[in-house]
């Protein structure tokens, strides 16, 4: 995670089976494999938080619901925080980076959305998410300057409440609009003030989706290369333990199934035809 991404396990986790663990990757680099990385701003991440299930970890659309925000710990925002795309190249800015962050949220989003496995107007569990009666309080309780958090959410109620966001243009992109606000809270489907006590927060991570960006260097068709750019001869790598090195990045998961399908087809056509090459050989020898 460090190497790939430059993210501590606080701050990343997974969704892919625990059995994934990189071991292709580890092999291949033995035999002097190359390995291309992805900048984190470009790879199919998301926000989550920690969840009693099986992976530790859980995303979903809250964070862009109403009467919602992320703070990094000095108690301010940095970015559109209803985007996923804005929240990853907002807090991973190469020289100015948000981490930790928080969700922050009052009782109406409560009420009304939930988090996670926790229904809405549930309880939340005591050990991910942290409630007080203020926002000052709820600061002092996850590490963040309650002060500034306070003032913040002050600043981000005035437009809230008309469904604007000046600062980061939350509730701007049509995409989140669409799919992944609420329909009926008017003016915006994604703002509305948190100004009803109790005040709510967890700490947030990254979450893979499974789908790698980073990995081995292999060229069209499968051949690994070298820290040279040669093929490795015999060795081959497709599907997530393969670089996205063929296109632009982002969150490709049909085309991540698509890349591993076509380029596992030119590796076996060319395994099978060095395989009958080889017999054709033996045939004339004999």
């Amino acid at each position: 995670m460090r190497e790939f991404l430059g993210l501590d396990e606080e701050d990343f986790s997974s969704l892919a089976p625990t059995s994934v663990s990189g071991a292709g990757i580890t092999m291949a680099r033995k035999v002097g494999a190359a390995v291309a990385l992805v900048p984190p701003t470009s790879i199919p991440i998301v926000p989550g938080w920690a969840a009693h299930n099986d992976t530790g970890v859980s995303n979903g659309p809250e964070y862009a619901l109403p009467h919602c925000m992320m703070v990094d710990s000095s108690g301010r925002r940095f970015c559109d925080d209803s985007y996923w795309v804005g929240i990853v190249r907002g807090a991973l800015a190469p020289g100015d980076r948000h981490l930790p962050f928080y969700l922050i949220w009052d009782e109406q989003h409560h009420l009304k959305y939930g988090l996670g496995l926790t229904p809405p107007g549930g309880d939340y569990p005591s050990d991910i998410v942290r409630s007080a009666p203020t926002l000052e309080a709820l600061g002092d309780l996850l590490g963040i300057n309650g002060e500034a958090l306070s003032a913040t959410a002050a600043r981000f109620n005035e437009g809230a409440r008309e469904g604007l966001d000046p600062e980061f243009g939350r509730g701007t992109v049509r995409f989140v609009q669409r799919f992944c606000g609420d329909p009926a809270h008017h003016p915006s489907p994604v703002l509305g003030p948190i100004d009803t006590a109790p005040f709510y927060g967890t700490r947030l991570k990254f979450v893979g989706t499974g789908i790698g960006s980073s990995g081995l260097h292999a060229d069209g068709q499968g051949r690994v290369l070298d820290e040279a750019g040669r093929p490795i001869v015999g060795l081959y790598a497709v599907g997530s333990v393969a670089a996205l090195t063929a296109m632009g990045s982002g969150y490709n998961s049909g085309f991540a199934l698509s890349r591993g399908l076509t380029v596992a087809r030119f590796v076996a056509a060319e395994l099978s035809g060095s395989q009958q090459e080889q017999g054709q050989s033996c045939a004339r020898t004999n």
